[in-house]
């Protein structure tokens, strides 16, 4: 895809004529055609009450007008944004779409694990040769879930649903997913294995030695206690690198009592470490024996204490 800007400042002023009028314009003053006749078509777009159009009609500025061109009978495939406002015009074209192009529609084509198949429609738009070539991945965001068939546990009205989900047609073959059925014995940490599903692996090692946790915890909570209790959940879930940006941050988070910087990189992954002391906290303290009541204090008294910290901060915004 390639997008041009093309700003220019002109005053125009506008005169309706007849053909003889203009061709007496053009041989008293000895004018030529600098470019050769073309044929136009345009697409316009506007809102349900017309906005552009009326904007348009009544000379208003600034103003704007959206609209897909071709020229002399050819594919509509330039998209132009035209904004004008006084004397000053801006114009941005958008052409020739590419096969990335291409897989960022596509890739909102379909739900995944409900659709088996998405379509497209292209009005007017040569689609044959952006299907030249082959296709890359398509890379999520999100971690490949290996234990969907925990939920039957919780709920027998998810039976099977597990299975289903594997079956689905995008999954198949794609991935190395070894699809597990690990489930406890212990309700609470069943319903930890499903919450925290998104960490996959490192949630199951987080249970097996969950009571352990619970062990150390029968202390005071101190500022020692605090960095034991983060240096765990990090080399757990996060990464067990010392030198790694986010324990660096979060170390200093405790070592200063303050965020050290912006850092916005590091601040999304504090933010997703919050969520998981608050996700972890809320599980453990509904536990109806209370096994995990000391872990519950020290989580809640971390995730306060970094609340604070950001709210202190300032940088909420």
């Amino acid at each position: 895809m390639k997008i041009m800007k093309d700003n220019q400042k002109r005053h125009e002023i506008k005169f309706i004529i007849n053909e003889n009028q203009r061709l007496n314009f053009i041989k008293k003053n000895n004018l030529k055609n600098l470019f050769p006749d073309r044929y136009v078509e345009s697409i316009y777009y506007d809102t349900k009450d017309l906005l552009f159009f009326n904007q348009s009609e009544e000379g208003i500025t600034p103003r704007k007008k959206v609209r897909i061109r071709g020229y002399n009978k050819g594919i509509l495939n330039n998209l132009e944004i035209k904004t004008t406002q006084n004397y000053y015009r801006e114009k941005i074209v958008i052409k020739e779409f590419k096969i990335d192009n291409y897989l960022q529609m596509i890739g909102r084509s379909g739900r995944r694990g409900m659709d088996r198949e998405g379509h497209i429609i292209y009005a007017n738009v040569d689609w044959t040769g952006l299907m030249k070539g082959e296709l890359g991945a398509i890379e999520s965001k999100y971690n490949n879930i290996n234990n969907y068939n925990i939920i039957e546990k919780l709920n027998p009205d998810f039976k099977n649903m597990g299975e289903s989900t594997y079956k689905n047609i995008l999954d198949s073959g794609q991935y190395d997913t070894v699809i597990k059925t690990d489930s406890y014995s212990d309700e609470t940490q069943n319903i930890l294995l499903w919450k925290l599903r998104d960490y996959n692996d490192n949630t199951i090692v987080f249970i097996n030695n969950i009571n352990k946790l619970e062990m150390s915890c029968k202390c005071e909570i101190t500022p020692d206690s605090r960095v034991k209790i983060t240096e765990y959940l990090l080399s757990t879930f996060f990464t067990s690198n010392k030198d790694s940006d986010i324990w660096i941050y979060i170390k200093g988070i405790i070592r200063l009592n303050k965020l050290p910087d912006d850092n916005y990189k590091c601040l999304k992954i504090f933010q997703k470490y919050l969520l998981l002391i608050k996700n972890i906290h809320n599980i453990l303290v509904c536990d109806e024996n209370e096994h995990y009541k000391f872990t519950c204090s020290h989580l809640k008294d971390i995730f306060n204490l970094n609340k604070n910290f950001i709210l202190q901060a300032n940088i909420l915004n």
